[in-house]
């Protein structure tokens, strides 16, 4: 239903066709999605908006879009320029579970993305933030990227995926305005096709939030759903009572997916 209610109210904004919402409805609100499916789903949903909205993914910027936010970082008076071809990252990883190496990952793709365009991406303007959920907006190398923006030093932000800027779209939404207008910095996000200086933009930006923040509540619902089955079987689900502990059961090993998987765990005193 808040899917539901997000999109019309985009309609109305926008003046999509009522169809081509109900159409979006039907892709957000279905259930029981992993997260390749995931991004089956937004890439529908990027085709399905493009189409209505005459669009391409392959749609030219327009020139005076570009001169527009060189305008407005002259306004702001720096004396020190900077050039055009010095862009910025930002690369976020959610849990202390995941390898330190996601960032990395991350770092790579949006410095080829930044190669391609004719940019380097300096290393004092790689931000991240490392174990840290999106669902926060104070976060140190968020912080430390909105601040070097404002001040000027990068004209281009590459990011992997907007969801690593952020999962909920009231964070997500008015940082990206803030970013584009205010700072005028180009904001590019590799997986969503996602770039400032194309047309209509906004529209796919604001489907794109809908849909990481609707991920974000669906995965939490299918863990604590796992978990509470867990419990009514009577494994442990790895936290901690007050005079029990956890001990393996041998052979659950067996029923369990994965290269090394390992045994179920039940209470004992």
């Amino acid at each position: 239903p808040d899917v539901g209610r997000q999109l019309m109210l985009l309609c109305a904004l926008t003046g999509a066709r009522v169809t081509a919402v109900r159409v979006l409805i039907a892709i957000l609100a279905s259930t029981g999605c992993g997260a390749r499916d995931h991004v089956q789903q937004r890439l529908a949903v990027m085709h399905i908006l493009l189409a209505f909205a005459g669009l391409e993914l392959g749609d030219q910027p327009r020139s005076s879009r570009r001169q527009r936010r060189r305008q407005r970082s002259s306004e702001r008076g720096s004396e020190d320029p900077v050039d055009d071809d010095i862009a910025a990252s930002y690369a976020r990883f959610s849990s202390a579970m995941q390898p330190d190496e996601s960032n990395t990952d991350q770092n790579r793709k949006t410095e080829q993305a930044a190669i391609a365009n004719g940019q380097t991406i300096p290393p004092e303007h790689k931000f991240s933030d490392e174990a840290v959920s999106g669902t926060k907006r104070d976060r140190d190398g968020l912080n430390a990227m909105l601040a070097a923006a404002e001040a000027g030093r990068f004209k281009t932000l590459y990011l992997y995926s907007l969801s690593r800027l952020a999962r909920e779209s009231v964070i997500t939404l008015p940082m990206l305005k803030r970013l584009v207008y205010k700072y005028g910095v180009r904001v590019i996000s590799l997986v969503d096709g996602l770039d400032s200086e194309r047309d209509g933009w906004e529209l796919i930006a604001h489907v794109i939030a809908i849909v990481n923040e609707q991920y974000l509540k669906e995965l939490s619902a299918s863990v604590f759903r796992g978990q509470e089955g867990a419990v009514l079987a009577g494994f442990s689900v790895g936290d901690y009572r007050f005079g029990y502990k956890s001990v393996p059961v041998p052979g659950t090993e067996a029923t369990r997916r994965g290269r090394h998987a390992k045994p179920r765990k039940v209470y004992a005193i």
